[in-house]
């Protein structure tokens, strides 16, 4: 990503990344989520068998979460180490503070209702933070690259 050297091309490969990383997460979650009662037997327990109401939210945090690395990584290469850090504990923290707050009414199932909130919250606020990159057309790029050398 940081080798390429046209803005156009980082948001091409940043889009396709992206689409790619939640296409796979997005087809695990749903065979897990079709062969939970399997899942649930083969690596934890029977008794966990009550708990598979919670995996959809779960699962749905989870691509989220997943489709959030490479937005990461591109703010990692770009040295936008503030959004970095930002996103890396206002995640966790806007999961617990949505937990906390949901719980008294929707229970157990708060956490996971949490979690996909939280993440994909953050999700489109990494998609904000790199909007430029992300929205960089080879047009776009060559008529600012014009503008500038006009100034």
């Amino acid at each position: 990503f940081s080798s390429l050297s046209a803005e156009w091309e980082r948001g091409a490969m940043l889009r396709r990344t992206i689409v790619q990383v939640a296409a796979v997460t997005a087809t695990a979650a749903v065979g897990i989520y079709l062969l939970r009662d399997l899942v649930v037997r083969v690596v934890l327990t029977p008794e966990f068998l009550p708990m598979t109401f919670l995996l959809p939210f779960q699962l749905l945090g989870d691509v989220c979460k997943m489709a959030c690395y490479p937005l990461q990584m591109a703010l990692v290469s770009r040295r936008r180490s503030t959004v970095y850090i930002a996103q890396a504990i206002g995640a966790p923290a806007a999961y617990a503070a949505l937990t906390y707050a949901a719980a008294p009414t929707l229970g157990v199932q708060a956490a996971p209702i949490a979690y996909a909130t939280a993440y994909g919250c953050v999700f489109v606020a990494l998609a904000f933070a790199l909007r430029s990159t992300l929205t960089a057309r080879v047009a776009t790029v060559a008529t600012a690259e014009r503008e500038q050398l006009a100034v």
